[in-house]
């Protein structure tokens, strides 16, 4: 569908309804991973189900957490009404989700099944939601809410699909309406066995409602589960409900505070609260002393052990984890508890806790709590971190007796490994001092070795939070991290930062984008990147080093990630949010982690790239450009490329435009009055006048110009160098000349022909024309007298047939070369202009090269534009390409680049007397034909029929080639890309069983294999191991059977006349306007399709036609007939080896098989 245009009302509505998923992503987001995906998950469930009575109703629990995601008074009804599916009896299971304060119109319904496939977390812990149990309301946390309401939809449409329903359909007043899931008619192995549709949204705002369609359980079933008092299915889910949920009402009335008034039934957890959560710091809740109603039937309780909370449903008994950690004195301590923790990930199975840094932290907190608790179960957190904040310190006993170790000191407080109390003014030195200090949580005091224990906090959650808050500056190291280390002294930077510039900050803990794997072992991570310039100039070589509590993860020196004279350093932190406890990076398992550090490094690359022209203003203000080796290599890629360098149209004409950098405050030379001048005031001067007059101010005064901007400036050396490689070599005019003598930049459009009369010199155009072959002056002198002659209508002495513009072509192998005014003109489209030296191979179309006083006199006079092109664009990738370490555009690389960016397939060397090239099948299966050059020109596209089409490259043609016809030069070249695809099972046969290659490969032969199987126009049918036989066989016949219904055959009649005419009909069955031509020798001659009727000539020289049609009438009535089938089937045969190469006619041989067998019946 082109730009602009939208489809009808009707059709919208339509593929809105049958769409599956969001348009932006739908391609990527249903594929054959995803979908075993969405049915492991399910089994998954089924398997959980199994394990629980009411397993078929554990889905329901994740729609109770969707409803408390989202709402702190959540309802849900449910109803059970009966239905029929034909002579079924069916049961429909209703669940109406009430959300109050929850506008459910935000919900995006398009992929509710996407959500199932996200990590099981917790909401984010807030200072309202400790209090509240809910989320506190905000641009961020709402659109968290979003996120996990759409994943525990999922989830529980997900969970309910393995329960196989008949009918589940989710409606939402969403403006996506929602959505209705039944069995597909057709099984596919891998697919989805349940397909979708979109459904009406609900009126209202903040309802979801749920049916689950399932067949009615038989008499016997029903009989059984009211003998066991569980005949309501309402019932049985409320029951889950109250078992698995969180209710702490102890022996209150089971009905007490359930149904409300609307007949809802409650599952928030904040009413049915025993006794205010203990906040564990922003890592979690815990409540201990859990009291729950007893069990409907008689068994083992639920709830013994401590539970993992999420949106108010208990999903994971965390006691076996509590036993590991806590040892059975602890768990016994502890007691029933329930813990909300979301950053607490569940395995893959969800039966358990993944054992990393969060769980640490979460025991850690839960022992703090064991030993700071009173009596009644509550906590009081320590006020003061350190132990003078408590009262003073204990007198110790003069009785002289000698103590070894640590005074007792009862005051709780700030503590080493050994048992030292540490003062707060020990912190507040090591935190001016910019020192790390090694810390430990105090359970597990006894991994530290003896000799290191003095050196090591021993801490509590509670007072690291105390110390981040009063000492925010201070660096905490958990010591045992680095226990793992080779080297656990900390990477010293002095040296570093001695011998560079100030440091530039290019980011603030940014996250970083892991691979789930690498996510579920580490954690979120982080990366603080700042970069350091070197200063000397021997200090070439860059460095990228990520760090890890100060100690050295890796460091790269190579181009791929360092830049020259650079440092770049990546600090690795958690991802944290506001207030929380960071969790402990793994060192070791992340130094195994190759692509963990890949990404960082990656990350530390990219914010370096994107903060380039900072980082470039950050130091040329302060540092010699020609001495830094960043900046000097910086500068010596500068290109007029890189710079975007190009003409734009303004209102004053055409003028010079680019990029602005950094680097263009480099000075490169003074005026003639000794002022200093930097690339920025060339360009100014270069896009105001068109020209830089260099030179010595004080020689030859009287060739001085009376404009002061084009007096000489001095420029030489390296300053030289830059200015001729940036702006091109006619943006300099060495003296001594007349600025002048040559077309300059003006004002105004019409100061660019009336200030300019004197560029007619007639005098000076005989030098100049024996001179315009070499030298661009010559030739611009020349153009400016050309261009002011045909301004003023004067005759310009057959200058506009004079080779004067340099024309390139990116498509040439030579791609510039001089033409003519007129051929230029004439040139369609007309082309474009550009400033002399900015031109690239990846220019889409031919270009003038002309200076700027040139290039705004010929859009003056001649209407030239300037050159269309993606300037800006290829102006900031080559920038990005410079800045990562000089690898930018190839000045020699074709405009063709999609077979070198990946290997091709297939490709195979072209050497003859006719074409020189390569021939090759890339390997994103595309073709962009086969391009035939000669002379440094491309002449012409060869498209090939398919599948040759696959098939593209390069050739040269020779003279011989080049004279050849174009249907025998393309024979030969389809017959050489034929070579190529039947090479394909040679090289499959090469190649490992597993790889991308192979897979590839495989795409292309069966490809090849169906398109022989269709039509197998060149043969290859046989070569590829295709069996065609039984497949024509069946063809033929309906051919056969097709043929004669459509021109039944008719007896062949007794008289000569026209019998020839007659055989052949019948036997093409087609519409012929028959003919003949005197002097062709073939037995006929195939013209041109009219409309439906095929123009057909009899060869009347040949000897079998003349027989046949027997005008002499010497042969009897059987020998005439003989001899006019003999003829027919000579026609026919010629008939379709013409129309064999025309695809109006489309004929297989299937067609002549038939066509041969109607004229056997004739006989």
């Amino acid at each position: 569908m082109s730009a602009g245009k939208t489809l009808h009302p009707a059709i919208a509505e339509i593929v809105e309804m049958r769409r599956l998923g969001a348009l932006e992503a739908s391609r990527h987001r249903f594929t054959v991973s995803r979908a075993a995906a969405l049915l492991r998950l399910r089994e998954q469930a089924k398997a959980r189900a199994e394990d629980e009575s009411d397993g078929a109703w554990l889905w329901t629990l994740s729609l109770v957490r969707a409803a408390n995601a989202v709402s702190d008074a959540a309802r849900i009804r449910v109803r059970v009404e009966p239905s029929f599916d034909g002579d079924e009896a069916l049961e429909a299971v209703i669940f109406e989700v009430l959300t109050p304060g929850f506008d459910c119109r935000r919900l995006d319904t398009r992929d509710l099944l996407a959500g199932a496939l996200e990590g099981d977390v917790g909401a984010r812990l807030t200072e309202e939601s400790e209090e509240s149990g809910g989320e506190s309301e905000g641009g961020s946390e709402d659109a968290v809410r979003l996120r996990r309401v759409h994943a525990l939809l999922g989830r529980a449409i997900n969970e309910a699909l393995a329960a196989e329903p008949r009918v589940l359909a989710v409606r939402t007043p969403a403006p996506s309406g929602g959505r209705r899931f039944e069995p597909r008619e057709q099984i596919v192995e891998g697919r989805d066995p349940y397909g979708d549709r979109r459904l009406v949204p609900l009126e209202g705002e903040s309802q979801i409602v749920v049916e689950f369609v399932r067949p009615r359980a038989g008499l016997g079933t029903r009989l059984g589960r009211w003998v066991r008092g569980r005949s309501s299915t309402e019932a049985v889910i409320v029951a889950l409900w109250q078992r698995r949920g969180l209710d702490e009402r102890g022996d209150a009335d089971d009905d007490d505070g359930v149904e409300k008034e609307d007949g809802g039934l409650s599952v928030s957890p904040i009413e049915v609260l025993g006794a205010p959560a203990i906040a564990l710091g922003k890592h979690g809740r815990l409540g201990p002393r859990l009291r729950l109603k007893a069990p409907p039937v008689a068994g083992p309780r639920a709830w013994a052990g401590q539970w993992l909370l999420r949106d108010g449903v208990r999903i994971l008994d965390l006691s076996p984890t509590m036993h590991q950690h806590l040892g059975e004195a602890g768990v016994v301590a502890l007691g029933p508890a329930w813990i909300d923790c979301p950053s607490l990930r569940l395995t893959a199975d969800e039966r358990s806790v993944v054992q990393d840094s969060a769980l640490e932290l979460l025991i850690a907190w839960i022992q703090h709590y064991l030993e700071a608790r009173a009596p009644d179960w509550s906590v009081e957190w320590p006020a003061g971190v350190f132990a003078e904040d408590h009262g003073p310190a204990p007198e110790v006993p003069d009785d002289g007796i000698t103590r070894v170790g640590p005074p007792a000191d009862p005051r709780p407080g700030l503590r080493s490994a050994s048992g030292w109390v540490v003062p707060r003014a020990f912190i507040d030195g090591e935190a001016r001092r910019n020192r790390e200090l090694l810390y430990v949580w105090r359970h597990r005091v006894s991994a530290i070795a003896g000799h290191d224990r003095d050196k090591v906090l021993a801490l509590w959650p509670a007072q690291m939070e105390g110390l981040q808050a009063e000492f925010p500056e201070l660096s905490l190291v958990p010591a045992l991290v680095l226990y793992g280390l080779p080297d656990r002294k900390p990477e010293d930077l002095s040296r570093l930062r001695a011998d560079s510039y100030p440091p530039l900050v290019l980011s603030r803990a940014t996250p970083v984008a892991l691979s789930p794997e690498s996510e579920a072992k580490l954690g979120p991570l982080c990366v603080s990147v700042e970069a350091y310039v070197h200063r000397s100039p021997a200090a070439t070589t860059g460095f990228l080093a990520l760090l890890v509590y100060e100690r050295r993860l890796v460091q790269y020196s190579d181009r791929d990630h360092a830049l020259p004279g650079l440092t770049v350093i990546g600090r690795v932190t958690p991802q944290v949010g506001p207030g929380e406890l960071p969790p402990e990076i793994d060192m070791v398992a992340l130094r195994r982690d190759g692509g963990a550090v890949a990404a960082l490094a990656a990350a530390c690359r990219d914010k370096t790239i994107e903060h380039w022209e900072p980082l470039l203003s950050h130091v040329v203000s302060q540092a010699n450009p020609w001495e830094t080796p960043l900046l000097s290599s910086a500068l010596a890629r500068l290109t007029p490329a890189t710079l975007g360098l190009r003409y734009r149209g303004t209102e004053q004409g055409l003028r010079l435009s680019w990029r602005e950098t950094a680097l263009l405050d480099v000075q490169i030379g003074r005026d003639a009055q000794g002022q200093p001048r930097r690339l920025r005031d060339a360009l100014l001067l270069l896009r105001d006048r068109g020209v830089i007059v260099v030179g010595d101010a004080r020689r030859r005064p009287s060739l001085r110009s009376k404009d002061p901007r084009l007096h000489p400036w001095s420029i030489v050396g390296v300053q030289k160098e830059l200015v001729v490689r940036t702006l091109g070599r006619a943006a300099l005019l060495p003296m001594p000349t007349t600025p002048e003598a040559y077309p300059l930049v003006k004002d105004s459009p019409e100061a660019l022909v009336e200030d300019q009369r004197h560029l007619i010199a007639p005098a000076h155009v005989s030098a100049d024309l024996s001179r315009a072959n070499k030298e661009p002056r010559a030739r611009e002198r020349l153009l400016g007298l050309l261009l002011m002659t045909r301004a003023l209508g004067h005759d310009a002495a057959g200058l506009e047939d004079r080779p004067l513009l340099e024309r390139y072509d990116s498509r040439a192998a030579n791609p510039t070369r001089l033409v003519s005014l007129r051929e230029a003109i004439s040139e369609q489209p007309r082309p474009g202009l550009v400033p002399t030296g900015a031109v690239r191979r990846s220019l889409p179309r031919p270009v003038i090269e002309a200076p700027p006083g040139l290039a705004a006199l010929l859009a003056k006079v001649e209407g030239f534009e300037a050159a269309a092109g993606e300037a800006d664009a290829d102006a900031e990738s080559s920038t990005a390409r410079g800045a990562q370490g000089g690898r930018g555009e190839s000045s020699g690389a074709p405009i063709r680049r999609r077979a070198r960016a990946a290997p091709p397939l297939l490709a195979t060397t072209v050497a003859d007397v006719l074409v020189v090239g390569r021939l090759q099948v890339a390997s994103d299966g595309s073709a962009d034909g086969i391009s035939l050059w000669f002379g440094g020109l491309r002449e012409r596209e060869l498209k090939l029929p398919e599948p040759l089409g696959r098939v593209s490259g390069k050739l040269v043609m020779t003279p011989k080639g080049r004279r050849l016809d174009r249907q025998e030069l393309q024979a030969h070249v389809a017959a050489r890309a034929r070579e190529l695809l039947l090479s394909a099972p040679g090289q499959r046969a090469l190649l490992p069983p597993l790889g991308r290659r192979r897979e590839k490969l495989d795409h292309l032969l069966t490809y090849l294999r169906q398109t022989a199987k269709a039509r197998d126009e060149f043969d290859m049918a046989e070569a590829l191991g295709v069996d065609t036989k039984g497949e024509r066989a069946d063809r033929e016949l309906e051919l056969r059977r097709l043929s004669l219904r459509a021109a039944p055959l008719q007896p062949l009649p007794d008289q000569r006349v026209a019998l020839l005419e007659r055989v052949v009909v019948q036997s093409l069955a087609m519409k012929l306007r028959i003919g003949s031509a005197m002097l062709v020798w073939k037995a006929a001659r195939l013209g041109r399709r009219r409309r439906d009727t095929i123009d057909l000539d009899f060869g009347l020289r040949n000897a079998w036609i003349q027989r046949a049609l027997d005008e002499e009438r010497v042969l009897d009535r059987d020998a005439h007939r003989h001899a006019a089938l003999l003829a027919g089937a000579l026609v026919v045969a010629e008939f379709f080896h013409q129309a064999r190469p025309r695809e109006d006619l489309a004929l297989s041989d299937e067609h002549l098989s038939v066509a041969l067998w109607r004229l056997l019946q004739l006989r």
